[in-house]
């Protein structure tokens, strides 16, 4: 027995995998399935092999055989001549594809069109002689060959097709459901699944002269749940649907749409009219697909079935009214959703094609299942249900300050954000990979914020953040600036351990018209800073409520302060970052915020202001005569950071002597003032040492205007 060879006539040269690959990603696996319908260049979406007993050959495609369908190509495979017994050339539409084996579980049955064309039309088509003769009879035997049923005398014949109906479209349907393994597991198709074309008895075709050529053209290929022929798409049309009903998109007639006239096609309109209650439309056919649809009715539509593609160059769904839904949309391109309020849209499975957009404007609600690699943009509000987790959103924009933005609980990353309204994360939202971008509206929710990355993005990039946001899942600079009104959204991290030398990790809090705004303070759990990172709280206040024993983070802080990992581009001679554990300094609000004696306060004060009370005094100056010549933080007159108390932290003091004081104290005073504290014989360094000889022109320093206080 000869093995018969499949012939490559391939109008197409660089077709040397072709059609048949059971290709459906996207498809849902509880529906029936359109696999190909070899629309040229070698068939939509669906790739395959034509191959005999795994050794796999290419394939052609050609213009209709006399007979064929009036649009598209079919594909076609020749037999050489040779004995063709049982054994006959093979379809592998599973090998190397990605059809899951979930979706062949779903359905039972593999359908498609066979034509055997006769001498004359095979000639039609540039194949002379390479036909069905006339006047044989008999049957081509179809069966399914799978790694669990190899070798031809092992396959039952699941189908034939008449080989004297010729030039005539056959629809084959062959069930496969035998061929599952007991108890509804897996179908015994790991390795291959192979159509099997055979003839019992060549002898058939001896008296009528055949050649043992012939070619057979195969198209329209299904996987379905049940032997139902599947309806063809509708034609290019407008169309209006019967608001009276419910059903299918696609029926002999299309006696659900007004005039018979069912909707279709990347330039058209599919209306959905005021209806007197609720109308679900199944998408019973694969591949529809709109430029427009219209949901116009208060007691809304909802649409099964397969996935619905929006197309053309301006794909539009106008929802004017009701409650609707959508079970899936596939989008080819930037698409708008208009939702008026007071009406929702729920779109199931949402698939995208990558770098276009959706814009969802009105005020009503839309909600998709996912979305992955476009731009989004909302008024309204707008929910994505899943994810998928660690998608990538191009820019996410508010369109109002109304607009309201949920992403769910996954992971996103996206490029900017920017707008006035609210975006909510329950998961975490990575922004400032490529370009700057500000965002003036408010980030809610219980995840967290990451800015820029090490592994991703372009070049060091600024995200402001003017709103008063209230996200608790904390805030990870890994690269670029970050400038914010403040931060009080759970743990501060600023830079990366691994960062690359050069990076810039910087946190600056926008400086505000006067000193410690309380809209400008920062409340954090912990504050951490690796390696070039900086916080740079310009006039602003922080408060970090740690957990542990009081004092934990003081020696941090100056650390911190004395690097300029802490820092303050407010700063100059006369003003500083002071800092204090509130276990020393006992106060119940600072900044605006109430605070507990597990905390470290920060403030943008005066510098010589131990206590932190805006004000440069006595008080001060016991402190600082209490640590004098130890070591001791800010609270103990550590001025300068060095973390010892001598006569640089006295001269920093005495340059500031009764600033941010209501009523100054007289000439003098600091005279007094050091004699009450026990220092009477220190010498007070100004720009250059001065000795207590020269206190008299030292006390010239209170002699300034009234200055403002920085409390």
């Amino acid at each position: 027995m000869s093995e018969a060879r499949v012939i490559q006539r391939s109008v197409y040269a660089a077709a040397t995998v072709a059609a048949l690959q059971l290709f459906a990603a996207g498809s849902s696996v509880k529906a029936d399935v359109k696999v190909n319908d070899f629309e040229p260049p070698l068939g939509s979406g669906v790739q395959g092999w034509f191959g005999y007993n795994g050794n796999v050959a290419p394939v052609g495609a050609v213009s209709n055989p006399v007979g064929g369908a009036s649009s598209g190509s079919w594909m076609y495979i020749t037999l050489e001549s040779g004995a063709w017994t049982t054994a006959g050339p093979t379809i592998q539409p599973w090998a190397n594809s990605n059809f899951s084996d979930a979706a062949f579980q779903a359905n039972n049955y593999l359908q498609f069109d066979v034509i055997l064309p006769s001498m004359a039309g095979a000639a039609a088509v540039g194949y002379p002689s390479e036909g069905w003769v006339s006047g044989a009879t008999g049957t081509l035997g179809l069966g399914i060959e799978t790694s669990a049923t190899s070798g031809p005398t092992a396959v039952p014949d699941l189908g034939s097709v008449n080989i004297g109906s010729l030039d005539v479209a056959q629809h084959v349907v062959l069930n496969y459901s035998s061929l599952k393994s007991s108890g509804g597991g897996t179908h015994f198709i790991n390795d291959f699944m192979n159509l099997l074309v055979d003839h019992p008895d060549e002898t058939l075709w001896t008296s009528t002269g055949q050649t043992f050529i012939p070619q057979i053209y195969f198209d329209n290929i299904y996987l379905t749940q049940t032997p139902n022929i599947p309806l063809p798409l509708p034609s290019p049309a407008d169309g209006t649907w019967d608001n009276t009903k419910s059903g299918d998109w696609v029926n002999a007639g299309n006696t659900n749409w007004i005039g018979g006239v069912a909707a279709n096609g990347t330039l058209n309109t599919a209306t959905f009219p005021q209806a007197a209650a609720l109308r679900t439309v199944n998408t019973n056919v694969p591949g529809l697909a709109l430029g427009t649809v219209n949901l116009n009715s208060t007691n809304g539509y909802t649409i099964t079935g397969s996935p619905l593609t929006l197309g053309g160059s301006t794909p539009t769904v106008n929802v004017a009214a009701g409650t609707n839904s959508i079970a899936a949309v596939t989008i080819s391109s930037s698409s708008t959703f208009s939702v008026a309020d007071g009406a929702s849209l729920a779109i199931g499975a949402f698939t995208t094609g990558g770098f276009g957009s959706v814009t969802k404007t009105g005020n009503g609600a839309m909600s998709v299942n996912q979305m992955n690699f476009v731009s989004l943009s909302a008024d309204g509000t707008f929910t994505i249900t899943n994810g998928p987790d660690n998608g990538f959103i191009f820019a996410i924009t508010t369109l109002s300050p109304t607009a309201y933005i949920n992403l769910g609980s996954n992971t996103w990353r996206t490029n900017n954000i920017f707008g006035g309204g609210t975006i909510k994360t329950n998961g975490k939202l990575t922004t400032g990979l490529f370009g700057d971008g500000t965002f003036d509206g408010v980030l809610t929710g219980s995840g967290s914020l990451n800015i820029g990355s090490l592994t991703e993005g372009s070049a060091d990039h600024t995200t402001v953040l003017t709103g008063n946001n209230t996200f608790t899942g904390g805030v990870t600079l890994y690269r670029g600036t970050l400038i914010a009104k403040n931060l009080r959204n759970g743990q501060l991290t600023i830079g990366d351990p691994g960062a690359a030398g050069g990076a810039v990790s910087k946190v600056r809090i926008s400086a505000k018209l006067a000193a410690n705004d309380p809209t400008g303070t920062s409340v954090v759990p912990s504050l951490t800073i690796n390696g070039a990172g900086q916080l740079d709280l310009t006039n602003n206040s922080m408060v970090i409520d740690y957990t542990g024993p009081v004092g934990t983070l003081v020696a941090d802080a100056r650390a911190n302060l004395a690097s300029n990992k802490i820092t303050s581009s407010s700063a100059d001679a006369s003003h500083k970052l002071g800092y204090g554990d509130n276990g020393v300094l006992h106060k119940t609000t600072f900044g605006g915020q109430t605070v507990d004696t597990s905390s470290l306060l920060i403030k943008f004060t005066f510098a010589g202001d131990a206590n932190l009370d805006g004000q440069v005094d006595v008080t001060d100056l016991g402190a600082l005569a209490t640590s004098w010549q130890t070591s001791a933080p800010w609270t103990g007159g550590d001025f300068n950071y060095d973390g010892f108390v001598d006569v640089s932290d006295l001269g920093v003091l005495a340059t500031n002597w009764q600033a941010g004081v209501g009523s100054p104290l007289g000439r003098g005073s600091l005279e007094a003032a050091l004699a009450s504290v026990g220092l009477g014989a220190a010498a007070v360094p100004e720009p250059a040492t001065i000795g207590l000889t020269a206190l008299g022109a030292l006390s010239l320093l209170a002699r300034r205007s009234r200055r403002g206080s920085l409390r």
